[in-house]
């Protein structure tokens, strides 16, 4: 998506760097190139002088030796930032500083483990224009390798050009599926996580943690932000390292990488799953995963909720079983949207109410009822209609107690109405549609 010269803060050059990173992100064809992956990576290490590891390719990112390096590194993480002054954690020591903050994020010593701190550290070291002292100035910010930083010091204490057309870009991104896709490491929390309590589900929430940290684009806000800013500012040497790191991760990306995490001399790397969004970019796909590893690890989701598998690859045998039980209400809708047409019959529901002349002119078909023992309310009434434009018919769940004393109307147009908290002589069928 192109925006609007009159809209856009930012530059072409920052909205076409966009594109690309959507494009990759949203692809549907699975890429992996090991040995391409190797080469660049290979150039990201060198830019910071660090001995290159050993390549670990893995399935996915529920592969144990993977993820067992990138829990420890996120634990090493979570341990400096607690300590970010320590001599020994300056490595994150600089991820915490602003103006380290995207050098250090795009370098390969993101990656590294605790057991290679030393290295990493001088990775950031080498990396950072300032410490997280002088990064209080937004003077010193300005001139930092962290756009980020100068783009928030500059634009809220000065609102120079520069800094708003960065802090734009960055909110841009916001906007757009790249942002939405690289999060895949929140499905495979949600799922794993999905039906289970106590121990299993902080697990699942932690190792979710863990891959978040490991995604190659982890950083790309920062990214965008420090592109954006070097295309109206000379900058410096680590804006430029920075950037140059950054473009390299995503030629990564553009070459299959989602995920890495170093241990112990060795480097695990993960391939980008192939993902589906919808319109408001949630996770969604209706006939098969929204997210999904070759020969790996599969994640159904339906605008946005985490389903089974069942749901989306057999809709045809749901069942009013399925339904009735499911006390998730959100769950249930889904049952009910997957169900299609054949809802009513399916939940055996009857038909207790026709629309009138004038509102079945307007698209109401009926009014239908089902028995719930289990539900508060016992019973569950849906009218049903039809979009007045692509004629797809669907069911909107009404209240069981709606009055129907005004003998111009029947139940179905007092219920459809009373949806919109009005009484059916107030409805304006094609007003409210």
């Amino acid at each position: 998506m192109l925006i609007n010269m009159a809209k856009r803060e930012y530059s072409l050059k920052t909205e076409k760097l966009l594109q690309r990173m959507d494009k990759v992100a949203l692809r549907k064809e699975f890429v992996f190139d090991i040995e391409k992956i190797t080469k660049i990576l290979k150039e990201g290490y060198k830019l910071f002088d660090l001995p290159f590891p050993e390549i670990v390719p893995c399935k996915d990112i529920t592969d144990e030796k993977f993820a067992y390096a990138a829990r420890a590194a996120y634990a090493a993480r979570a341990t400096s930032a607690a300590r970010a002054t320590s001599a020994t954690s300056a490595a994150y020591a600089a991820r915490a500083a602003y103006a380290a903050y995207a050098a250090y994020g795009a370098s390969a010593a993101r990656a590294t483990s605790a057991a290679s701190a030393a290295s990493a550290a001088s990775a950031a070291r080498a990396a950072r224009a300032t410490s997280a002292a002088s990064a209080a100035s937004a003077t010193s910010a300005a001139s930092a390798a962290s756009a980020a930083r100068a783009a928030y010091a500059a634009y809220g204490a000065y609102g120079a050009s520069a800094a708003r057309a960065a802090y734009a870009a960055y909110a841009a991104y916001g906007a757009y599926g790249a942002r939405a896709a690289y999060a895949a490491y929140a499905a495979y929390g949600a799922s794993a996580a999905h039906g289970a309590y106590g121990a299993s589900a902080t697990s699942a929430a932690y190792g979710a943690s863990a891959a978040y940290g490991a995604s190659i684009d982890y950083d790309f806000d920062w990214l965008i932000v420090e592109y954006e800013y070097l295309q109206t500012n000379k900058g410096n040497k680590k804006d430029k390292l920075a950037l140059k790191a950054y473009i390299l991760f995503l030629e990564a990306k553009e070459a299959g990488l989602g995920y890495l995490a170093e241990q112990d001399g060795k480097l695990y790397i993960c391939p980008n799953p192939v993902v589906g969004l919808d319109k408001k970019l949630r996770y969604h796909s209706e006939d098969k995963p929204a997210i999904e590893w070759k020969d790996g690890y599969r994640v159904y989701f339906y605008h946005g909720i985490n389903v089974p598998e069942k749901w989306i690859l057999s809709p045809g045998k749901l069942t009013q079983k399925d339904w009735s039980e499911e006390k998730n209400l959100e769950n249930r809708r889904v049952i009910q949207e997957l169900m299609g047409r054949d809802f009513p019959k399916k939940i055996k529901a009857k038909l207790i109410s026709k629309p009138s002349k004038e509102f079945k002119k307007h698209n109401l078909l009926g009014l239908y009822e089902v028995a719930l023992p289990n539900d508060p309310e016992k019973i569950a009434r849906y009218v049903k209609v039809q979009d007045h434009s692509s004629k797809r018919q669907y069911y909107i769940r009404v209240s069981p107690k709606v009055p129907n004393d005004d003998k111009r109307y029947t139940l179905a147009d007092e219920s459809l109405a009373a949806s919109f908290q009005m009484r059916a002589g107030e409805y304006q069928p094609v007003q409210e549609a």
